[in-house]
């Protein structure tokens, strides 16, 4: 063998050798088991939206403004955190759907406020917006939203005797724990 193959056999060699100890060194050392089937149970979710102080719509004056506190709240048992979104809130005919009560429906303006508190007729901060996820809550965690209702003052005389009812969506949604 000539003199200058001798260093390439000899690196070649090392190499092969390099990768099958190797190879047989991790299978070897390496070990699989089967782990058996395991159950998967889902939880539940739950969440309460209620009125702390509803809204007394009775009686409206044109101009006039009316405002209640809306509580959203997850305060099951269970860990978890939570988002909820405040969807366009809406006033509809309620009971036997009358034409005042449909003009009625057409004339107000529901805003819902971030903050819960109020001075009279009067929601202490912004409007909220809507369809956007809040901030992630805590389990336990009370939200409270301010909400007004406007009679415009523009608002004529054939939505006297209307019966509406105003609804504000709230969506919760589960947030993971970790």
């Amino acid at each position: 063998m000539p003199p200058r193959l001798r260093p390439a056999l000899v690196a070649c060699v090392a190499v092969v050798l390099l990768l099958v100890g190797s190879t047989t060194a991790y299978a070897a050392w390496a070990r699989s088991a089967t782990v058996a089937a395991g159950a998967v149970t889902g939880g539940s979710f739950s969440g309460t939206v209620t009125w702390s102080t509803a809204p007394n719509l009775a009686g409206m004056h044109p101009g006039e403004t009316r405002v209640g506190v809306v509580q959203v709240a997850r305060t099951a048992s269970t860990n978890g955190r939570w988002v909820y979104a405040v969807g366009a809130p809406t006033a509809a005919p309620s009971g036997t759907v009358t034409a005042a009560s449909t003009a009625l429906a057409g004339q107000l303006v529901v805003t819902v406020y971030t903050g819960a508190t109020f001075t009279g007729t009067t929601c202490a901060g912004t409007p909220a917006t809507l369809g956007v996820a809040s901030p992630v809550q805590a389990l336990g965690a009370v939200v409270r939203h301010c909400v007004a209702v406007r009679l415009l003052p523009t608002a004529p005389s054939t939505v006297q005797g209307g019966s509406v009812a105003v609804t504000v969506p709230i969506t919760l949604e589960n947030r993971s724990t970790n």
